[in-house]
């Protein structure tokens, strides 16, 4: 099989679980639910770091536009069905809390700052929060966990399929 082939056979297989288990649906529906509060909580961040840039607040850091690019990459594979990838997002959240704590943004917060910098404040806490909640509900809801562990089995029986057909 190639590439489209084996897409259309994924689509083709992952209609009939829906079809036999209607949680399976559900699952897919809150993980992309979940997945997308993650993604704009994210890109409000990069946002509001842009626009903290601009005023001069802050340095450039290239390093955020790469890691914006791979929780994209990220997204795309836990919503295809690699569930067990929320685990990296949860590290990198907790890597945020604990900037976040070493440079004293919740003390930062009580002070009189500009409007922008406070929303950047805001934004970077509230991204690293809701990126450990909403992986660790994709990890943790029984509907989402079923419909990745279905979605993995079914990718692993057709690239099973497709090793068998190169011999």
């Amino acid at each position: 099989m190639r590439g489209k082939e084996l897409r259309e056979a994924l689509k083709t297989r992952m209609q009939a679980e829906f079809a036999q288990n209607p949680e399976l649906e559900k699952g897919k529906k809150l993980t992309g639910i979940l997945l997308l509060v993650w993604v704009v909580s994210r890109v409000f961040l990069q946002v509001m770091e842009l626009m903290c840039m601009r005023i001069g607040f802050l340095d450039p850091n290239p390093t955020n536009w790469v890691i914006l690019g791979l929780l994209l990459l990220f997204a795309w594979a836990i919503y295809k069905g690699s569930g067990t990838l929320a685990w990296l997002p949860i590290l990198g959240g907790v890597m945020m809390l604990i900037t976040a704590l070493r440079q004293q943004m919740f003390s930062l917060l009580g002070m009189d700052l500009y409007p922008e910098f406070r929303l950047y404040l805001i934004g970077f806490l509230a991204a690293a929060v809701l990126q450990i909640l909403t992986m660790v509900l994709i990890l943790a809801l029984p509907s989402c966990r079923s419909y990745a562990k279905t979605s993995m089995a079914v990718m692993k029986e057709l690239s099973g399929q497709q090793d068998v057909h190169r011999l």
